[in-house]
């Protein structure tokens, strides 16, 4: 008798730790991949009364997209998106604080049932660029948006070379 009692909080100990495991690495296994980036040319962005749209233009539209969050299986992962965009033929820009009331830049959130859900405007912070030999962009944001539901400030941070391509 002992000894099935024994043997039947072993296999239940057991059995909580390959679970817990099993959770723990489920969740682990979602790494942060390199961001998705698209870059439109002969475009430019323009805000409506429908929201932000691309039109045809002397101008560049920069996409980098990220997903962070929890779980993608319960969809508890947020997209966040910098989209901006510069002239067409330069080879390098900054942009800071004092010209973000000039231009039109956000943090986009979607893909979430969120605060903030839509296209934030930037109203701080320092975006730069500039254009490598390989054709590819180096690119360093620490923005800050407004949250347009919220008014809490909405974080984007990226630094890194992206294709000029995709």
């Amino acid at each position: 008798m002992k000894i099935k009692y024994a043997c039947s909080i072993v296999y239940s100990v057991l059995t909580l730790v390959v679970a817990n495991i099993a959770t723990t690495n489920a969740q682990d296994t979602t790494k942060p991949e390199l961001p998705e980036v698209t870059i439109t040319h002969h475009k430019k962005l323009i805000s409506t009364d429908d929201g932000v749209k691309m039109e045809k233009g002397k101008y560049t539209v920069f996409e980098i997209k990220t997903v962070h969050g929890g779980d993608p299986r319960v969809d508890a992962q947020v997209t966040t998106t910098l989209i901006f965009d510069i002239a067409r033929g330069i080879k390098s820009f900054e942009i800071n604080s004092d010209e973000w009331k000039e231009r039109l830049a956000y943090v986009l959130i979607s893909e979430c049932r969120c605060m903030d859900r839509g296209y934030n405007p930037i109203v701080s912070g320092i975006l730069k660029g500039k254009k490598l030999a390989d054709g590819k962009w180096q690119i360093e944001a620490d923005v800050v948006a407004e949250g347009i539901d919220s008014g809490e400030d909405r974080i984007f941070r990226y630094s890194g070379v992206i294709p000029s391509e995709k």
